[in-house]
């Protein structure tokens, strides 16, 4: 259930404020190992299965993880998956 809950809270990507709320920001490194643990879960994450791809392949915390969601909006690089939820890396080896 925690993990769940987790993957939920990494899903909806929190709002825009929660970038401000954060002391921490990615370096050009973090953002790189971002995008290529979003590549290696196949360019989506809108599920358990493929948000924890993106946890366990990284060592950032959730809270990390928001705001590197966060900072690639901002960049353009990331959009909603679907009405559903998720995120989708379209930058990259992910562009269409």
């Amino acid at each position: 259930m925690k993990t769940l809950i987790k993957t939920t809270a990494f899903l909806i990507g929190l709002s825009p404020l929660a970038l401000a709320a954060q002391d921490w920001t990615p370096t050009d490194d973090d953002l790189a190992t971002f995008r290529v643990a979003l590549f290696n879960a196949g360019c989506v994450v809108n599920d358990e299965e493929s948000a924890l791809v993106v946890e366990s392949s990284t060592d950032f915390s959730e809270e990390e993880l928001d705001v590197m969601v966060e900072q690639l909006r901002i960049y353009q690089e990331i959009i909603d998956a679907s009405e559903d939820g998720g995120i989708k890396l379209v930058s990259g080896a992910c562009a269409e």
